[in-house]
């Protein structure tokens, strides 16, 4: 990491880097930021340091104070597209998208066949919304990285959000194929099979998700596919849990808006008498 970025170290500058280096690969951060505080009192201005040091913020989930760090990293070193694209990633980290598109752009100033920068800035123009901008960048980094776990699973993403689903669906299931346990492929390979009417396989792969990281998304998903099939049991079961999972996160207006969609999938359920139902409704008014 520090040999990627310039650094005109002193020779106590460069043993106290060094050796902070040496204690991060170790996960001894405390040790590790002390250290890297000696070195930037020492030289403020250099590069690298505030690379490490933000890295052992970023280790910390400190992602604002990791931010500054790469920031002044970016700011020492202008033309040095390693700082921007660690900037960019932490940007990303903290759904900045915009911010984290600009520090990309950089990075590929600083060095065009960046494929991380590509693909980090794919990774920012779906998070604005704009997925077929997305789809070019990612296709690039993919022809380079064919077994890239997070290519696949963002170009997957980005043809679906582009009624491109029949093209998602080989590149997801080669993700899913690599890693059985990669949530965000898994998730939206669900989103792909739903797309494109196969419910039972997206339901399949929702439950490789919930197995692993359930959230409110992959069982929307669950909750779509299995209304879909007219499946009113595995629908109320998806939604019950997925009400248990927001309610135990203290999501309220999430919570309320399933609890919703929860009453109106029990008015398709043959085994819930009426008085049952009522009061079902009574106790979400109650709630909410």
């Amino acid at each position: 990491m520090l040999n990627a970025i310039p650094s005109n170290a002193a020779a106590p500058f460069d043993h106290l880097l060094r050796t902070a280096l040496v204690h991060f690969d170790a996960a001894q951060t405390d040790h590790a930021a002390a250290l890297c505080a000696q070195a930037l009192a020492l030289k403020p201005l250099d590069p690298a340091a505030w690379i490490l040091q933000g890295e052992i913020h970023r280790r910390r989930g400190h992602l604002s104070e990791a931010i500054a760090a790469f920031q002044n990293a970016a700011t020492h070193a202008p033309t040095v597209a390693f700082a921007h694209l660690r900037l960019a990633r932490a940007l990303l980290d903290a759904r900045r998208f915009s911010d984290a598109l600009a520090a990309a752009d950089q990075a590929l100033r600083c060095d065009p066949a960046s494929l991380e920068a590509l693909n980090i800035r794919g990774l920012c123009v779906l998070g604005l919304g704009h997925p077929a901008d997305a789809v070019e960048p990612l296709q690039h980094v993919l022809r380079h990285c064919p077994d890239d776990l997070q290519t696949l699973s963002n170009l997957g993403l980005a043809l679906t959000a582009t009624n491109r689903p029949a093209e998602a669906l080989p590149l997801l299931e080669h993700a899913v194929a690599l890693d059985p346990r990669h949530t965000a492929a898994l998730t939206n390979l669900a989103l792909a099979r739903m797309h494109t009417h196969q419910y039972a396989a997206a339901i399949a792969a929702a439950r490789g998700v919930v197995a692993i990281e359930p959230s409110v998304t992959i069982y929307n998903n669950w909750i779509a596919a299995a209304t879909a099939l007219g499946d009113i049991p595995e629908a109320l079961a998806a939604l019950r849990n997925a009400l248990a999972l927001a309610t135990s996160a203290g999501t309220d207006s999430t919570a309320a808006d399933l609890g919703s969609a929860l009453l109106l999938t029990l008015h398709y359920d043959p085994q819930l008498s009426p008085d049952a139902l009522f009061h079902a409704h009574q106790e979400w008014n109650a709630r909410h």
